[in-house]
């Protein structure tokens, strides 16, 4: 199963980012910097740079996926 998970860097999204890949699943995380890129392709998530403004990058990924789990958040949005 495709999983696209935003904010899979936060204290939450990373905690569920875990326990998919541990069971198996295939997860795209949404990060906002390299940095969290980098961190997400250590734990075997394959990640997106982008935010929750991106409405096209958005509509695009939930639509390839099987399945969305939203974690993520925008300050002062």
């Amino acid at each position: 199963m495709n999983v696209f998970l935003t904010g899979a860097t936060g204290r939450i999204g990373n905690a569920v980012a875990y326990r998919l890949t541990e069971a198996g699943y295939h997860v795209v995380g949404l990060t906002r910097s390299e940095s969290g890129a980098v961190k997400l392709t250590e734990q075997q998530v394959v990640p997106l740079v982008g935010d929750l403004t991106d409405l096209d990058l958005l509509i695009s990924q939930a639509q390839a996926a099987d399945s969305v789990i939203h974690t993520g958040y925008t300050w002062g949005q």
